[in-house]
């Protein structure tokens, strides 16, 4: 801070430093582009509701692995979990999740849409409703 007397700011980054940073940035970028389409941050929604947060770990080898966090139980202790299976074909993504335990599993069947979104359905304790799940 500038109020501090008798301290001297750092010395520019010398080319060590510079080196070290680009190899860093560059192995970032090799693994993220290692990733699959589906890897990251999504949000599921019914109308404006929000339903489900959804983090995707898409390895871009053909596994898929997940988490889920339900808002609408905020603060409850079985709000979140990992998700039981998730499988793809072609432009179809499967979603499986128990959302209690002991309870019915949530299926959720989403289609890919052009503009980067999934729709489908999710049916929980036997209902059926639309959905849409978009990345965060």
């Amino acid at each position: 801070h500038i109020d501090e007397i008798g301290k001297t700011p750092e010395a520019p980054p010398t080319a060590v430093d510079l080196s070290y940073e680009a190899r860093m940035r560059s192995s970032f970028n090799s693994a993220q582009g290692l990733q699959g389409p589906l890897d990251g941050a999504w949000t599921l929604r019914a109308g404006g509701a929000e339903l489900y947060d959804l983090q995707l770990v898409d390895s871009g080898s053909g596994n898929l692995e997940g988490a889920w966090r339900d808002p609408r139980r905020r603060g409850a202790t079985d709000a979140s979990g990992f998700i039981d299976t998730i499988s793809r074909v072609g432009g179809q993504l499967i979603i499986r999740l128990t959302p209690r335990p002991g309870a019915e599993p949530s299926i959720l069947m989403l289609n890919a849409d052009s503009n980067g979104t999934w729709s489908g359905e999710l049916t929980e304790r036997g209902e059926r409703r639309s959905v849409t799940m978009r990345r965060n």
